[in-house]
């Protein structure tokens, strides 16, 4: 998971090309086990965003599990 340091905790600013890179990780009841942050779901221009503690969340286009190539 990653965050966008131009987002802000209620509005995303990643569209077109750079949401295609980045998907934005989307689900109406966003759930997760061991973390201490708080996980939401924050309606926004892609929807039911998830966001973790105010950082709204997206995946690489081209990730991998267990790679970081962001």
């Amino acid at each position: 998971m990653y965050y966008y340091v131009s987002d802000t905790a209620a509005k995303s600013v990643v569209t077109g090309g750079l949401a295609a890179l980045w998907p934005p990780l989307t689900s109406a009841s966003p759930a997760a086990t061991g973390l201490t942050g708080k996980v939401t779901a924050v309606m926004d221009i892609h929807g039911d965003q998830v966001a973790y503690n105010g950082h709204l969340l997206y995946t690489f286009a081209d990730g991998q599990p267990g790679q970081v190539t962001g």
